[in-house]
């Protein structure tokens, strides 16, 4: 196996932390999907527009939310359904990771190093994460086309 010594948490620094993550990763990006699918089918559109609770704590995504609010009759809700299970959903696979790569890894003594470098491509994808979840959660599109604005 040939190991990448410039990746900030490498996916092989064993063999058992490789296994785990090619059971783990589909599988958390699955369960984040049907997490929020099953919140916006459990709790309904009504329900979840009346959570004003969420934007007096996150007043930031008011300006999403009634773009969205305004498209249709469900994106709001679907909006709401999202950053309500993200919210559960984000820390547990966190931790789950965490219990995964302490199982195969850290117990194991098979850590590697952290340098300047690490910190620097782990501060670079933290920054690209960002960005990118401010675009897909946070950010309001200024021009789109009228028939398709879900597709902004």
């Amino acid at each position: 196996m040939t190991k990448n010594k410039f990746a900030p948490a490498p996916h092989d620094e064993t063999e058992e932390y490789t296994s785990f993550m090619k059971f783990f990763s589909p599988i958390s990006i699955f369960s984040a999907v049907a997490m929020a699918y099953a919140v916006y089918w459990v709790f309904g559109v009504e329900y979840l527009e009346d959570q004003t609770w969420l934007f007096q704590v996150f007043p930031f995504l008011v300006p999403r939310l009634e773009f969205l609010a305004a498209t249709d009759g469900f994106s709001g809700a679907a909006y709401i359904a999202t950053i309500i299970s993200g919210m559960w959903f984000a820390p547990l696979m966190l931790i789950g990771n965490a219990l995964g790569y302490w199982r195969t890894v850290v117990v194991k003594g098979k850590c590697r190093p952290v340098s300047g470098r690490t910190v620097l491509i782990i501060g670079i994808n933290i920054l690209v994460f960002s960005v990118l979840m401010w675009i897909c959660f946070v950010d309001v599109p200024s021009m789109y086309n009228p028939q398709r604005p879900g597709m902004a």
